[in-house]
């Protein structure tokens, strides 16, 4: 029964790290971090709490095995303070939406990873090999907070909403085409109750700020500099893509929207309601 709960408790431990972190950042990950630009190499959101499951549970093993052989004194400390360091980047880099103190962690992290391996490699390789996966997956975490860092955190947004034109085709006159929010046809407040003016605020003066903020300053000096934006769409990759494609998307959901509601179509009505049951 020991030699189970000296396994079960770390691992126990890893998890409820995870799963308490997760509550913390949940907020960010839905409205910040996709404002951020990323480099290629990021993994789909899926990829990493599969990971991290992984992760966990051979960090759990890797102290179990120890305490199981004896062999973790002095180490305990080491294994406990790197797991601290593990849920404080995700305060640091979601919570606070600070990449900055978020790399300082992760590097600390990444110390205490490796001090834990070379630690635990003098008492039980096979303790010190369960810990190199989580070591080689912090380095990557440190790369892409590193890059967010250098490249990728949003722009400082004004708090009121700005109405210029989205520049659709290159001027005659210029040759950097400079891309702008789109002009509403409705008040910010014109779709409540269904979207409130924090909400819709929120979305269009930030996020979409965001993306032709970021998009303006990642296409000078790049081939796209004088492209219209459906261009830079079907032509670009990588973060430039990535701010082109969410800029246009975001202003086509925009300028679709309408706060004088029309009477549906009675033919697409019954059909929604045929392959649904209704249509509210």
């Amino acid at each position: 029964m020991k030699k189970i709960a000296a396994y079960l408790i770390p691992v126990l431990a890893c998890f409820a790290v995870g799963i308490s972190a997760s509550f913390f950042q949940a907020s960010s990950i839905a409205e910040w971090y996709p404002t951020l630009t990323k480099p290629t190499l990021t993994p789909p959101n899926i990829v990493f709490p599969i990971a991290w499951s992984v992760l966990y549970l051979c960090m759990g093993l890797s102290l179990g095995r120890l305490i199981v052989r004896r062999q973790h004194k002095g180490i305990i400390r080491l294994w406990v303070l790197q797991l601290i360091a593990n849920f404080l980047w995700s305060i640091l880099f979601f919570t606070l939406r600070n990449p900055l103190a978020g790399f300082i962690d992760i590097v600390l992290l990444n110390i205490l990873v490796g001090l834990y391996i070379f630690a635990a490699s003098r008492r039980d390789r096979a303790a010190a090999w369960l810990f190199v996966p989580y070591l080689l997956w912090t380095l990557f975490a440190a790369y892409l907070n590193g890059y967010i860092l250098l490249h990728g955190t949003p722009a400082t947004t004004p708090t009121t909403i700005q109405t210029e034109s989205l520049t659709i085709s290159k001027p005659k006159t210029e040759r950097i085409m400079v891309h702008k929010m789109p002009e509403l046809p409705y008040s910010t407040e014109a779709l409540a109750p269904k979207m409130s003016k924090e909400t819709f605020e929120y979305h269009y003066g930030k996020h979409l700020q965001t993306y032709v903020d970021n998009l303006n300053r990642l296409i000078p000096g790049t081939p796209y500099e004088s492209m219209s934006l459906q261009e830079i769409v079907k032509k670009a990759d990588g973060p430039i893509f990535n701010n082109a494609a969410q800029t246009w998307n975001h202003t086509f959901f925009f300028l679709m929207l309408t706060p004088d509601q029309k009477p549906m179509p009675q033919k697409l009505a019954d059909r929604i309601a045929r392959d649904f049951g209704t249509v509210s």
